[in-house]
């Protein structure tokens, strides 16, 4: 049985915080479709507010306020919708004329949903957290970071959630989640309740 994604507890945040390129060597690789509230680009020469239509650079770390949201779309396909408070880096990205993707993403903390493209030859999206790292492939799922843990809940596709080694594997179906502290395995699977399944779903619903 294919494994569609996989995650891997670690001890520490992955290719985190990257200094952005020269200008003249800024790369864009998505753009934002739609934004409430402060959503801005950390960039070397300051910060940018970032409006529907903006670029999206590599090395860009987005962040939203209090109460905002960020709809992004990668060049090609996948969408990341970014809660309220969230911090995400952008530290790797490559397409292949929008059909197929490489990419490592840093969720520094907050909350995201990844809804990654089906293609005609399968995509892989990254994202890393302080204490975990996802790989999937035509999936959905949200993570969410917060300083000494994570969780993980499928929506759509199949996620393997393991140590750094691949010890103490589990697998999520959709509709279970796990969490995955610092230096412990994760979880056994578990199906979430309706009221934490709408509590992820309204965090990353930009509407």
């Amino acid at each position: 049985m294919a494994r569609l994604a996989g995650v891997a507890l670690t001890g520490l945040i992955l290719n985190a915080v990257v200094g952005h390129p020269a200008a003249a060597e800024m790369r864009q690789v998505g753009e934002i479709l739609l934004s409430r509230g402060a959503v801005t680009a950390e960039r070397t020469d300051g910060p940018v507010a970032l409006a529907p239509g903006a670029p999206i650079y590599l090395a860009d770390q987005i962040v939203t306020g209090p109460k905002a949201r960020a709809k992004l779309r990668f060049s090609g396909g996948t969408v990341v919708a970014l809660g309220a408070e969230s911090r995400l880096n952008v530290a790797e990205y490559a397409s292949e004329a929008g059909q197929r993707e490489s990419s490592i993403l840093s969720l520094l903390g907050g909350i995201l949903r990844i809804t990654v493209s089906p293609t005609n030859r399968p995509a892989r999206f990254d994202l890393q957290t302080q204490t975990a790292v996802a790989s999937a492939r035509s999936t959905d799922f949200i993570v969410e970071a917060r300083p000494e843990t994570s969780a993980v809940f499928v929506i759509e596709g199949r996620v393997a959630v393991a140590r750094p080694d691949g010890r103490d594997e589990v697998e999520l179906d959709p509709g279970f989640g796990t969490d995955v502290a610092a230096g412990a395995a994760p979880k056994a699977p578990k199906k979430w309740g309706q009221k934490r399944v709408e509590d992820v779903l309204a965090r990353t619903h930009v509407p």
